[in-house]
């Protein structure tokens, strides 16, 4: 906890009194949970609509693309989406709100310049990806996609910014559901005139989305990048790319364990059996809307109990949230157990019916994950990014190395088992290592003791 202590000269409030009022953090919640969901939703709709107008293999197609979009913005974006929430809750908390502006600036500039080389890289390699994918006239909707990474790399960045400011609201609004909304919108309204879509005219949307998204992040986040700072700002951008670069491998490694068995079977299946796995992996990850509801809106309150010590009340509230967050994700496995089948042809199509064991599958892993609470983000805020990094590749390798091998000898169903049991695992795991390097437990209170006394340590050793 020596990185913890090291930044509590500069806490603000008194220990015991939160920056951000109860009726505040409901509000915010209730602001995260709505965003979050029109995200969450949007994109399952997308994907319904796209189901409709696309072939099974050209939606497979645009699956394969979207998931490398993602993971590539990651990359492009340099962690600095989540480096900048951290750094900037430090300086307010520390009234340094000058200073802070001036980062947030500088950091927004370094996003967008690595962006760019994301987006000059992938033009480039564009050629190499499309032959891959097995047909050259995917090329220029490789190439679109490109630019597309390199919107959403700068995006997120922006609307970050209002998170860093404490305005849930706006980077709520700002963020995936601004995207999510102003996509879902184009295709709705081109379903009504079209009874097809091609894999160019669909990114070419999907870029438009977010440029959208990325406009009203700018112009909303100004006013907090207007204020002027003349103080040396040199060790707060060191500090903050020592806090970002970390966070990003940790990004990527997370998109990789989330999305990356889409790219593991469309590496070993048909194009068709992509899109078949991708609807069920759509629906397995709405469970997880709880869990990253509760995370970001408790990221800042969870950062500013570790700079003050409170870890008696965080570990309490950490936990509650847990307990929370397994409510719904219980009532939605209960859903796609029961009637997976049925929910999966109606919405997608008959086609899709297949998909209900790989359903299930992914969503097991979805529910232990949820089961763990908020351990990754307890971990970053007590500046113990490495760690997660580590645990997060270690999971995101035996997804790829395990899932490559099961999906080619045994069959795309052994690709949902070897990835629900890398999210199981990951989970776990930071369950153990927030307990020993912070001192707190994270998961639901109804697990077994016996594992609590498992790996109990001393508090005071592990501080």
């Amino acid at each position: 906890m020596s990185s913890v202590r090291g930044r509590t000269e500069h806490a603000g409030p008194p220990a015991g009194r939160s920056l951000l009022p109860r009726p505040r953090l409901v509000r915010d919640w209730v602001w995260a949970f709505c965003g979050l969901a029109v995200s969450a939703v949007g994109t399952l709709v997308i994907n319904v609509v796209l189901a409709r107008l696309l072939p099974p293999a050209a939606l497979g197609h645009y699956l394969t693309l979207f998931t490398l979009v993602f993971a590539g913005a990651i990359l492009a974006r340099l962690g600095l989406d989540r480096g900048l929430v951290r750094l900037l809750v430090e300086e307010q908390a520390s009234g340094r709100a000058e200073a802070s502006s001036r980062i947030g600036r500088e950091g927004i500039a370094l996003g967008t310049a690595a962006a760019v080389a994301g987006t000059l890289l992938l033009l480039v390699s564009g050629g190499h990806l499309s032959r891959l994918l097995g047909d050259w006239g995917l090329l220029p909707a490789v190439q679109l996609s490109a630019v597309w990474l390199g919107l959403e790399a700068v995006r997120l960045i922006v609307s970050e910014v209002h998170r860093g400011y404490g305005n849930i609201r706006l980077a709520t609004a700002t963020g995936d559901a601004a995207r999510s909304a102003a996509t879902l919108l184009a295709f709705l309204g081109l379903s009504l005139v079209a009874t097809e879509l091609t894999l160019l005219q669909v990114v070419a949307v999907s870029c438009a989305g977010s440029l959208v998204a990325l406009v009203a992040a700018a112009v909303t986040a100004a006013p907090h990048l207007r204020r002027r700072s003349w103080t040396a700002a040199g060790p707060r951008q060191r500090r903050l790319l020592s806090i970002s670069l970390p966070l990003m491998a940790f990004g990527f490694f997370g998109n990789v364990l989330y999305q990356g068995d889409i790219l593991v079977v469309s590496a070993v299946r048909p194009a068709a059996d992509v899109a078949l796995y991708g609807s069920a992996a759509r629906f397995a990850v709405a469970l997880g809307v709880p869990f990253v509801v509760t995370q970001a809106v408790l990221g800042p309150v969870i950062g500013e109990m570790l700079v003050q010590e409170r870890l008696g009340e965080l570990e309490r509230r950490v936990r509650a949230a847990a307990a929370v967050m397994m409510v719904p994700t219980l009532a939605g496995f209960a859903v796609f157990a029961l009637f997976g089948t049925d929910v999966l042809g109606w919405v997608f199509g008959p086609f899709y019916r297949e998909a209900a064991p790989l359903l299930v599958i992914l969503s097991l892993g979805q529910v232990v994950n949820t089961a763990t609470g908020l351990c990754q983000t307890v971990l970053i805020y007590s500046g113990h990014e490495r760690l997660v990094m580590m645990a997060t590749a270690a999971a995101a390798t035996l997804l790829i190395v395990g899932g490559l091998l099961a999906g080619a000898f045994l069959g795309m169903l052994w690709v949902a088992v070897f990835s629900s049991l890398a999210v199981a695992a990951e989970g776990l795991w930071m369950v153990v290592l927030v307990r020993r390097r912070v001192g707190v437990w994270t998961h639901v209170p109804v697990l077994p003791s016996a594992l609590a006394r498992c790996f109990s340590v001393d508090a005071h050793r592990a501080r």
